[in-house]
């Protein structure tokens, strides 16, 4: 399976985010070729088989059940997760899905890499609102009370940045994870873990 990108992104280092042109269709990787290329080092992306409007990352893709989020990568599946939002996704999470939405913000919260995207900007959070039931106000305590349980949420200007930003993130939380776990084997090894 051929990259979408003439980029590969390796575990050794980050490589800059390209993500110029959506491309007319999104070509996931079949299970074959995940296995080849985490083999070779390389880092695949995983999209939950329940998103309907999926983000086209400038990563090799594969769709897979997420028990929590939308997005995370092979092999971190249990380290990191990204839950994308829309604007009215985020306003019926703040109101008639809040009792759903709170379980899985109390599972994201136990990722060492959690994140919420919200692929729209405040403003157009608060013009849809304004449409609905939901007051601006109403989902604006909604989304600090998330922040303040140590949930990271990020508003962002179109699906277009908000899959620049998710991909930015799982490809450094994936370096810093693996920097961090290389560091605590290198201190056991010398017995100071």
């Amino acid at each position: 399976m051929e990259p979408r990108s003439p980029q590969c992104f390796e575990r050794s280092g980050e490589a800059p985010v390209a993500i110029t042109a959506l491309p007319p269709a999104i070509d996931y990787a079949s299970e074959a070729d995940v296995r080849g290329l985490v083999e070779s080092g390389k880092l695949v992306a995983v999209e939950d088989t329940r998103e309907q409007l999926p983000l086209r990352l400038d990563l090799p893709t594969i769709r897979r059940r997420l028990d929590t989020g939308d997005y995370s990568l092979i092999a971190y599946e249990e380290i990191i997760s990204v839950e994308r939002k829309s604007a009215a996704d985020l306003i019926r999470c703040t109101a008639r899905d809040r009792g759903r939405f709170d379980r899985c913000v109390t599972r994201l919260l136990e990722f060492p890499y959690p994140l919420m995207v919200i692929e729209n900007p405040w403003a157009a959070i608060v013009s849809e609102a304004r449409f609905g039931r939901v007051s601006p106000a109403f989902v604006e305590r909604s989304c600090i009370e998330w922040m303040r349980k140590g949930l990271p949420i990020i508003f962002c200007a179109s699906p277009l940045t908000a899959a620049e930003t998710v991909q930015k993130f799982l490809l450094r939380s994936a370096r810093d994870y693996d920097r961090m776990s290389k560091v605590q084997q290198e201190g056991a090894g010398r017995g100071l873990g």
